[in-house]
C-alpha cells in the first residue's frame, strides 16, 4: 500500500503526469518536445534499473523526431492531442528500424522493416517513440491450466486464434485513435 501512496505521490507532483496536463505544458510552451524527452529519459535512466520496464530505448531516433516536432510548435493549437507525447510501444508491435522479439528468445534479433499500423497512426498524430517496452512471451500471461483439460502451448495457441478476435483487436484500435 506504501508502494501505491508513494507513486502517487511522485505522480501528483510532476507537471507531465497526465497527457492532458503535459499537452497543457506544451501548449503554454513552457516546455517543448525536446525538453520533454530530456526530462523523461532522465526519469528513465534514474528508475528502469529496478523497475526494467523498458526493452529497447531509442534515444537517437527519438531525440531526432523531438527535433523534428520542434520546428512545428509554431501551430502547436492545430496539432492533435498526442503531439509531443511522450510513449512506449509494447515489444509486440512492429517498429521500422527497431526490435520486435515479442518477449520470446524464438524472435531475438528480430528488426521490423514496417511499422505496425497503430504505430503509423501515433506518429502521424505526432507523438513520441522512446523505444519498445517488456513484455511476456508474445505478451501472453501465463495462465494455470483448468482442472480436467490439457494446456495447449502458446505456440499452439497462437495458430488457432479465431480471426475474427484478430478483426475485433484492429476495429477497437481503429476506434480508439480515429474518435474524438
Amino acid at each position: 500500500m506504501n508502494a501505491i501512496l508513494g507513486m502517487k505521490t511522485i505522480l501528483d507532483a510532476s507537471p507531465f503526469a497526465t497527457i492532458a496536463a503535459t499537452r497543457r505544458q506544451l501548449a503554454a510552451r513552457k516546455v517543448s518536445p525536446s525538453e520533454l524527452l530530456s526530462h523523461f529519459l532522465a526519469r528513465i535512466e534514474q528508475r528502469d534499473c529496478d523497475i526494467k520496464a523498458w526493452r529497447y530505448l531509442d534515444k537517437e531516433g527519438a531525440r531526432q523526431r523531438a527535433l523534428e516536432l520542434d520546428q512545428q510548435m509554431g501551430a502547436i493549437a492545430c496539432k492533435s492531442a498526442l503531439f509531443g507525447i511522450p510513449y512506449g510501444a509494447k515489444d509486440i508491435f512492429h517498429t521500422r528500424g527497431l526490435p520486435t522479439e515479442g518477449g520470446s528468445k524464438v524472435l531475438e534479433g528480430n528488426i521490423s522493416s514496417e511499422n505496425a499500423s497503430v504505430i503509423d497512426k501515433l506518429d502521424g498524430m505526432g507523438a513520441l517513440l522512446l523505444g519498445k517496452l517488456t513484455t511476456t512471451e508474445f505478451a501472453r500471461c501465463p495462465r494455470p491450466a483448468m482442472p480436467g483439460t490439457r494446456r495447449i502451448p502458446p505456440v499452439a495457441q497462437a495458430a488457432v486464434l479465431p480471426l475474427p478476435l484478430v478483426r475485433v483487436w484492429r476495429w477497437w484500435i481503429w476506434v480508439c485513435f480515429t474518435s474524438r
